[in-house]
């Protein structure tokens, strides 16, 4: 059972992301909108043109002093992690 469908092609080939970015790609990038979507697209080109790894594409190879700081939405985290409560317990 599929969750998910293509809603919008790039133009944008995998092979031209570096690795790191390649590799969040493969295992999916998570967007909580279509705006989100789009602009994590707008990422990976950057990423496509540069060979750099872009802020919001995922993992420690993200650049976050290349962009300015995210608003509210900053809250949002790419998986869950454990309590640190329950670990000290």
């Amino acid at each position: 059972m599929s969750l998910s469908e293509v809603y919008e092609d790039t133009d944008i080939a995998i092979a031209e992301l570096p690795d790191f970015t390649r590799d969040n790609v493969r295992s999916t990038i998570n967007a909580t909108s279509l705006d989100d979507a789009r602009e994590i697209v707008e990422r990976l080109r950057t990423a496509a043109e540069t060979g750099q790894d872009q802020s919001g594409t995922g993992g420690s190879g993200d650049r976050p002093s290349s962009s300015p700081s995210p608003g509210p939405s900053s809250t949002r985290s790419p998986s869950p992690s454990p309590s640190p409560s329950r670990s000290a317990r």
